[in-house]
């Protein structure tokens, strides 16, 4: 069995309960439209994620840490980084089964 890499990407203008909503509501679509089981989407990524406040400098720096940082059938992880803009932003993401 293999993986993919998902992640979706929040505004922290909301704080962390709306964020952890908007997620869960990103997963359910996810399995809805690609099923759920193995189909390598965020749906497989069900449970409640890792928060790691590290203030990545941009988007890219956040996502080599979830990928780096990830595991299949492990809590997503949600890492904070700024935007071009300089707004606090944040990710959520990991290796989805496939």
């Amino acid at each position: 069995m293999g993986a993919s890499f998902g992640y979706r990407a929040f505004e922290d203008k909301d704080g962390r309960n709306n964020i952890q909503k908007q997620w869960d509501d990103e997963c359910r679509q996810s399995r809805l439209e690609n099923g759920s089981s193995y189909s390598g989407g965020i749906g497989m990524l069900k449970s409640n994620p890792v928060w790691k406040d590290e203030e990545h400098k941009n988007k890219e720096d956040a996502l080599d840490f979830v990928c780096d940082n990830h595991r299949k059938w492990e809590a997503p992880i949600a890492t904070s980084f700024s935007n071009e803009k300089g707004l606090k932003m944040w990710i959520i993401g990991g290796w989805c089964s496939s």
